[in-house]
């Protein structure tokens, strides 16, 4: 019967009041455990579908689109050519760039932050997933290293180019020393700024040995991971330490005096608590449908700023002797 009660006290809102005094390092301990429980259903599944995930929402499915037999049915035109740098993947290929943690190797065939473009057809289908025509999409590699670094500017060569029936059909690949930066349509439509990311030392991308253009994006989302995968424990550290100890603070304040809740400690060791039931909701549903994980973890933070509040105003409203 007491363990009932114990889980009780974790779960329902009406029991967690009991809660509330517990030694502040088993809130914290609550929280640091929240932090990989939120996020490590979620970054796993990133992990196992990265190229399907990922290539869908970054753009990166472009690749697949820019193999030679791809643009039988819509080649490139002069009107392109006299546009940008476009060359054929099996060119690409013969340029020998080798691309790692070392850096970039090649054999004197490339021109430092000079844009070679692969042009992908991505087909539109009709509502009987017959093809009805392909819409033309350009990938720009620039390859920008040596001792002048950042000689191709993204924002006047990239970011300004235009818009072609209201779409922004252009992909970006530039490849530095150390890192590299990625630049899609969803960056563009979204305004952000590209950020580098590292060389992974275990992973390397020999262009010579290229099978098809996707192979191309699949050490690229392989070098992603970690970097997602980080910031996904950065938001849930935000979700579950930050925001509850700012809103056990207000409520602290502003609440003063006004229930059987007493001082700042007892409001945040109550928000620790009340982060249980919602964390283990986010993990039984990683299990049954991931996109609603992570719908909710897009959302978490609402959601427990709401439910936290619930829970402050039910413990408030118990009498002062229990």
């Amino acid at each position: 019967m007491k363990v009932l009660e114990y889980i009780q006290s974790l779960i329902v809102p009406t029991h967690m009041y009991k809660r509330r005094k517990i030694n502040i390092l088993i809130s914290l301990l609550i929280m640091i455990l929240g932090i990989f429980a939120l996020s490590t259903p979620i970054a796993s599944h990133l992990s196992k579908m990265r190229y399907e995930t990922l290539g869908e929402a970054y753009d990166f499915k472009v690749f697949e689109y820019a193999d030679p037999e791809d643009l039988l049915s819509n080649p490139v035109t002069d009107e392109e050519r006299s546009k940008y740098n476009i060359l054929s993947f099996d060119e690409l290929k013969a340029l020998g760039v080798s691309i790692s943690a070392h850096g970039i190797n090649n054999d004197d065939k490339i021109e430092a932050g000079k844009e070679y473009v692969l042009k992908a057809n991505i087909p539109v289908y009709d509502n009987e997933g017959s093809i009805t025509s392909y819409t033309s999409y350009f990938i720009h590699i620039v390859f920008d290293y040596g001792e002048d670094t950042n000689i191709y500017d993204i924002e006047e060569k990239f970011d300004k180019l235009p818009k072609e029936n209201d779409e922004f059909n252009h992909f970006l690949l530039v490849f530095y020393e150390h890192g590299f930066i990625y630049r899609s349509k969803y960056e563009i439509n979204n305004k952000l700024s590209p950020s580098m990311i590292l060389y992974n030392s275990g992973i390397e991308i020999e262009f010579s040995l290229l099978e098809k253009a996707s192979d191309i994006s699949y050490p690229i989302i392989d070098m992603m991971i970690p970097m997602l995968r980080y910031q996904y424990q950065l938001r849930a550290a935000l979700y579950v330490i930050l925001f509850p100890t700012i809103m056990s603070l207000l409520f602290s304040v502003v609440l003063k005096n006004t229930g059987i809740i007493r001082g700042f400690k007892e409001y945040f060791n109550l928000a620790a608590v009340s982060s249980i039931p919602l964390l283990l909701f986010c993990m039984i549903a990683s299990f049954i449908n991931v996109g609603m994980a992570n719908l909710i973890f897009q959302n978490y933070s609402f959601i427990y700023i709401i439910y936290y509040f619930i829970v402050v105003v039910i413990t408030n409203k118990k009498p002062r002797v229990e």
